[in-house]
């Protein structure tokens, strides 16, 4: 074999040599005739062009090829033999891997024949039984979508017969379907049925003896309808719309039940088990006791509780209970600002008939104006203007009274108006009994809190509208009014809770506005009164004669009718009190404290305008430390003008036009000056009752005031100590030096 294969490569070689020689040849041949053509060319371009590189002598690249040739076929010859001894045993190996696939492909066939005999028939009883228990499943949840498309058919009929907490109960019922949570819902309820603990136990081992009990079949038929229950039908395609018609639904009942609900509370009287009127009355779930409404209203809210729309039922009750007050305010003033305005536009046409021949015109064009709210509150006399608060106060507490009722009826029924987390039961409606009780008793009335802050800032804004008219009225107006907006206020704060510092801010602002043009004015009062003062002695009539009793008793609040005549300035001056007697009578004097003061009526007056400070400092005692200040002025006053007109002379340039100043004048200014250096201490004692003690200091300034008073006094007795004895240098002193008080002896 080995000499075989190495002839058969001589010859080969001969051959490879031979055609290699042949091919060799013709390779010099061609080169040849390309050296001969580039060395043509070489010369023909010698002279146009530079010579670029140098072509070598074609011999020697010959001689290196044969060699290489020479080498490669040595080395094919050396390894032919190993090649040839390969290839015979590829041949061989490959015969038997044929017979070795042949062999697999016959066991492969075995094999088959042996599972169609054993394997086959026996897999037919577990996969019916999967379909068997897949069909059951499909049964079940065929079922769960017909109970749900039952549940939202019949949801329709319920709101349409009015039965809202049935058309919730089914919403909530169709949508735990939808979402597979009903098993665990129905867990949830036995579990709460049966209790905790030692009971769960209990529970666990029934149940397993009950699935002992059960036959494969209803075993099998169990397991599927409790598959069917947590299979969430919403992700079937045909079920996909359904979540959104029950949304639509639960909308449309929330919305009915949040305004049966509010409707409900809106009509809440004191009395709510006594059945009072309701608005309603014509709707379908007209109600004929409170004991039926409360009941009415639990399950409202039980079914608002269920949909987690409380919130949006609180805040409904919270703008309506607004918008009932701000239109009950409304309405009010606009038709009490219309009669005001119709009474005004009367009185002008009677005065423009009775005056003008052209007062047709007049009246016609006064009947063109355009007439405004505000126009006819600032128009309103102030008995009108009372009346008109007298029934915004009565509407208004009314509607506040009755949320109070509902707020008092949430807390006795635990009720927070306000969404709980969903730890609560979603299946009964029902707060656990532990959150029960840590929400019972603190539920927050905010609509109750929002009505009364619209309702003190809308009678505030009334208010501020007559400010410039209630500083021209009088002090027993004034006091109606305070106490008027006063009992309003601490009805609204008791209602609601909260102070009304807005209300309370407007009523102080007016009463100090009050204070200080009425103290101009008895400033102003005093003046003119001083300076026609013409010293003489005036009658104490009965009336001062008690304000001072009432001063020096500590009861300085002054009756009615006197302190209405100070303020008013209509008290009558001293020429008429003293012409009202008959003739030669004798005129009444001042009795303070056991001593008698013959006075004038400009002295009476002062005490009379500090009485009614010391009044208003009783019935406005947060304007007390003002008032304090205006006694002060006013004292300050009597004495200063006092001085200039009597000691300075004045009274004779003054609209009194005295000749001269006199010892009677200056003996009634002593009266008067002690009269109120005697009612001082009871004025101060007055004024300090009603002030706090830190701002007792205050009063420090009726002391200085007293000592300045007894430096007048002292003046004044000089004075006249002073006229006395000019008198007698004058008349006596002549006669003096003649009398012989010897003989006199």
């Amino acid at each position: 074999y080995v000499d075989g294969g190495g002839g058969g490569g001589d010859v080969a070689s001969r051959g490879g040599s031979a055609d290699q020689n042949g091919s060799t040849s013709a390779i010099t041949g061609a080169r040849a005739a390309v050296d001969t053509d580039a060395a043509a060319d070489t010369d023909e371009d010698d002279s146009s062009r530079p010579r670029l590189m140098t072509i070598h002598p074609t011999e020697s690249l010959a001689s290196n090829l044969d060699t290489i040739e020479l080498a490669l076929l040595n080395q094919v010859r050396s390894k032919s033999s190993s090649f040839f001894r390969e290839t015979n045993r590829f041949s061989y190996l490959q015969h038997q891997v044929a017979e070795c696939v042949s062999d697999v492909k016959s066991l492969r066939e075995a094999l088959g024949a042996i599972k169609e005999r054993t394997v086959t028939d026996v897999e037919l009883v577990p996969t019916m039984d999967g379909k068997r228990r897949d069909l059951r499943l499909l049964g079940a949840v065929l079922d769960e979508v017909q109970d749900v498309l039952e549940v939202k058919g019949s949801v329709a009929g319920l709101i349409a017969a009015g039965d809202y907490v049935g058309a919730v109960g089914a919403i909530r019922s169709a949508r735990a379907l939808l979402r597979g949570d009903k098993k665990k819902k129905k867990k949830r309820n036995d579990m709460a049925a049966m209790g905790t603990g030692g009971e769960d136990e209990k529970e666990e081992e029934v149940m397993v003896g009950k699935e002992e009990e059960m036959t494969p079949t209803e075993r099998a038929e169990a397991e599927a309808a409790e598959a069917a229950l947590d299979f969430p039908l919403s992700r079937m395609a045909a079920m996909s719309k359904v979540d959104d018609q029950l949304n639509q639904y639960e909308e449309l009942v929330v919305s009915d039940l949040a305004n049966e609900l509010v409707d409900t509370f809106l009509s809440w009287d004191d009395d709510s088990s006594s059945g009072g009127s309701s608005l309603l009355s014509s709707g379908p779930f007209s109600l004929g006791g409170g004991m039926g409404r409360r009941s009415r209203t639990r399950e409202v809210v039980k079914a608002l509780t269920l949909c987690r729309k409380l919130d949006y039922a609180a805040d409904l009750y919270k703008v309506k209970l607004s918008d009932v007050v701000r239109v009950t305010v409304r309405t009010t003033v606009t038709e009490c600002a219309a009669d005001a305005l119709a009474e005004l536009e009367r009185k002008k046409n009677k005065k423009i008939a009775a005056t003008a021949t052209e007062g047709g015109v007049e009246e016609t064009q006064t009947k063109g104006r355009p007439s405004s709210v505000t126009a006819g509150v600032t128009s309103m006399t102030f008995e009108q203007f009372l009346g008109c608060l007298d029934m915004l106060f009565e509407q208004i507490l009314s509607l506040l009274k009755g949320a109070v009722s509902v707020s008092k009826f949430l807390r006795e029924e635990g009720i927070v108006l306000k969404d709980e987390e969903p730890t609560s039961d979603i299946g009964g409606g029902k707060i656990p009994a532990a959150e029960k009780k840590t929400t019972l008793g603190i539920t927050t009335p905010v609509a109750l809190t929002a009505a009364a802050e619209l309702s003190h800032k809308s009678i505030s804004e009334l208010l501020r509208l007559r400010k410039e008219s209630h500083s021209l009225i009088t002090f027993d107006e004034m006091k109606r009014l305070w106490d008027t907006c006063l009992s309003f206020t601490l009805s609204i704060e008791k209602c609601s809770n909260q102070k009304a510092y807005g209300l309370r801010s407007t009523l102080l602002t007016q009463a100090k506005a009050f204070v200080e043009r009425r103290h101009e004015a008895n400033m102003a009062s005093l003046v003119s009164a001083l300076d026609g003062e013409r010293w003489n002695q005036c009658d104490v009539i009965p009336e001062r004669q008690l304000a001072l009793d009432r001063l020096c008793s500590g009861r300085a609040v002054l009756s009615g009718q006197s302190a209405t005549d100070i303020v008013n300035g209509s008290a009558a001056p001293a020429s008429s009190s003293a012409s009202a007697r008959p003739d030669g009578a004798k005129l009444r004097e001042a009795d303070v404290e056991g001593k008698r003061y013959k006075v004038v009526w400009s002295s009476l007056l002062l005490v009379e305008m500090v009485l009614s400070n010391v009044a208003c400092a009783a019935h406005f005692q947060t304007l007390a430390t003002n008032v304090v200040g205006k006694v002060c002025e006013l004292l300050r006053l009597f004495n200063s003008r006092t001085t200039q007109l009597v000691l300075g002379a004045g009274a004779i340039h003054s609209a009194a036009r005295l000749k001269s100043i006199n010892a009677k004048h200056l003996s009634l200014v002593t009266q008067c000056l002690g009269l109120v250096v005697t009612i001082l201490p009871h004025i101060r004692a007055a004024l300090m009752a009603q002030l706090p003690s830190k701002q007792h200091n205050l009063l420090l300034e009726l002391d200085k005031i007293k000592k300045e008073y007894e430096e007048h006094n002292e003046k004044v007795l000089s004075k006249l100590v002073s006229i006395i004895g000019g008198i007698i240098d004058r008349g006596l002193a002549p006669r003096i030096a003649k009398i012989d008080f010897d003989a006199r002896a």
